[in-house]
């Protein structure tokens, strides 16, 4: 073998192992030390035929709502907020309730600790609490975020609009797919609404997709079918496509918004939080 050979044979090695283990993908530092956790503030029964575009049946299927929390490097992101409003909880029929708030801190985290907060989209029960998270960077799309200037006078997004025209530097407005860090990727799906979005978190073991509610559940995700709301029926459903191909794969977990699964398949902390990871 020649001395330049040798050289770039020794360069590769080296590459390998400085790799291994800790980074298996370009641009990714795959921290061991993240943790995932799913939060549970309520449960409610949801109509089928507005959980899939194609039912027109009478059945009833089980939902949760939830949010998810990741510790990663000494960040703590929240995925989306989860809501409180009374009137929306008597509207949705949500029993077992519990302020998102209050399961943060069965995990010792106030909201003013929380140090990112990503929206999937800009649905009540997803944004309707950014505003208590006063040490967040808010990490959205500049689609939605649009939205809901328009629509300041909803009462699910005045808290927010409010706190952000004080606020502006936390916010982090996004136009496509951008790194929130190393290891979390916020890609633009636009399905479920114009501006929603995935959050792609990459750890060493497994790749975690929050898909927020381009399907409500995973069932959905497993089936192929579409989501009863959409802002794109098209681009709702090549991201269903996508994460249907995910689960299929042991090294991905996929972590919709609303399935009772979730809450079934992972160790309980809490009556209401489980540890994914």
């Amino acid at each position: 073998m020649g001395k330049a050979n040798k050289r770039l044979c020794a360069a590769l090695c080296a590459l390998v192992l400085a790799c291994s283990g800790s980074c298996i993908a370009f641009g990714k530092k795959l921290s061991a030390g993240c943790e995932i956790y799913a939060l549970q503030y309520g449960a409610s029964t949801y109509a089928a035929r507005s959980v899939y575009a194609d039912d027109r049946s009478d059945e009833l299927v089980e939902f949760t709502w939830l949010v998810y929390l990741i510790k990663l490097d000494g960040r703590l992101v929240l995925v989306d907020t989860g809501f409180n409003d009374p009137r929306l909880l008597k509207r949705f029929k949500i029993r077992d309730f519990t302020d998102p708030i209050d399961l943060l801190k069965e995990l010792d985290i106030g909201p003013e600790q929380v140090t990112d907060l990503i929206i999937t989209h800009t649905h009540f029960d997803h944004v309707q609490l950014a505003h208590r998270f006063t040490g967040a960077r808010i990490h959205m799309q500049a689609r939605d975020y649009r939205y809901i200037e328009m629509n300041e006078d909803v009462p699910s997004f005045g808290p927010m609009c409010a706190y952000l025209k004080k606020n502006g530097r936390q916010l982090s407005l996004l136009s496509g797919n951008e790194a929130l860090c190393d290891d979390i990727e916020l890609r633009l799906t636009g399905g479920h609404t114009y501006g929603s979005q995935v959050a792609v978190l990459s750890t060493r073991l497994k790749t975690y997709y929050f898909i927020g509610d381009e399907s409500y559940l995973l069932e959905g995700v497993r089936r192929g079918r579409g989501n009863a709301l959409y802002d794109s029926r098209e681009r709702n459903l090549e991201i269903i496509r996508e994460m249907q191909e995910k689960l299929g794969d042991p090294s991905n977990e996929v972590l919709p918004m609303h399935d009772p699964e979730i809450m079934k398949r992972f160790p309980h902390v809490t009556r209401n939080i489980v540890k994914i990871l």
